[in-house]
C-alpha cells in the first residue's frame, strides 16, 4: 500500500500523486481503499521556521485531520476517477 497525497486549487479540484521514493511520484493513486484526511491551512507568506514562526491556522474541523476520526473514505479503480468529498460542520 503506497499513500497518495493532493493539493487543491482555489475552486476546490485536486489532483494527487503516490510516492515511491526521494525521486519517484508519479500521477494518480493505486487502486483500493483509502481513508481521506483534509486540512486547509494558511501557507506561510516567505520561508518558515516551525521553531520560531507561529504553527499555521487551521480552518477545517480537526476531524477531518485525522486519520482514525476522518468520516472520508474512497474507493479508487483502475481508470480515470473523479471522487468528490462534502465536508461539513
Amino acid at each position: 500500500a503506497k499513500p497518495a497525497q493532493g493539493k487543491t486549487n482555489s475552486s476546490g479540484h485536486f489532483t494527487v500523486t503516490t510516492y515511491f521514493g526521494a525521486t519517484e511520484q508519479t500521477a494518480g493513486a493505486l487502486p483500493g481503499d483509502y481513508t481521506v484526511t483534509v486540512t486547509k491551512i494558511d501557507e506561510p507568506q516567505g520561508i518558515f521556521d516551525p521553531h520560531k514562526d507561529p504553527p499555521p491556522k487551521h480552518h477545517l474541523p480537526a476531524k477531518y485531520e485525522d486519520a482514525p476520526k476522518s468520516p472520508l473514505s474512497v474507493t479508487i479503480k483502475a481508470g480515470s476517477n473523479r471522487p468528490e468529498f462534502k465536508l461539513e460542520d
